[in-house]
């Protein structure tokens, strides 16, 4: 992993950490809080906030990359570099640590067991961008409207196309 995404992943943790109730907080919490928080800001805004295009698949669900050597400087007191975060990062990340926060370990172990998760074996990379897609079932009114923009679109076209004539 490129250094720039390691740094910004023990940034994360470390800002996770900093951000909510020790007592509460416990590893798979603390992974499931960066990963739900890459995946809702990457779903908004395109990219992640750690830099990771994607995270290990564990029987306890999704663990970033490098995460024990972020979990080691955080354990041995080292402070998280100065790279600060956005404020729309900010926000996603207080967003889901107000979302996992009331949940026992196993129940937010348990939400990241979707199909992606499904469909790999641990060790394998499981995508953010997979994981922001929210699947939904393709309705007739959905297919109107694709075929009526398609429509229009064709007829955009062909015009443009007879203006160049």
């Amino acid at each position: 992993m490129p250094d720039a995404a390691r740094d910004r992943t023990s940034d994360l943790a470390h800002y996770i950490v900093a951000n909510t109730s020790s007592s509460d907080l416990c590893e798979i919490k603390l992974c499931k809080i960066m990963w739900f928080s890459d995946v809702l800001h990457y779903r908004r805004h395109g990219k992640t906030i750690s830099g990771q295009a994607s995270y290990v698949r564990q029987a306890t669900g999704p663990v970033p990359n490098e995460m024990h050597p972020a979990l080691d400087d955080i354990l041995s007191g080292k402070s998280a570099s100065a790279v600060s975060f956005e404020d729309e990062e900010m926000r996603t990340i207080h967003e889901t640590i107000s979302d996992v926060m009331p949940r026992t370990a196993q129940e937010v172990s348990e939400a990241t067991h979707d199909k992606l998760w499904e469909s790999l074996l641990d060790g394998e990379q499981m995508s953010v961008a997979a994981a922001a897609v929210i699947p939904e079932t393709v309705t007739a009114e959905d297919l109107a409207l694709v075929r009526e923009n398609a429509t229009r679109f064709d007829h955009v076209l062909h015009s443009e196309a007879e203006n160049r004539i």
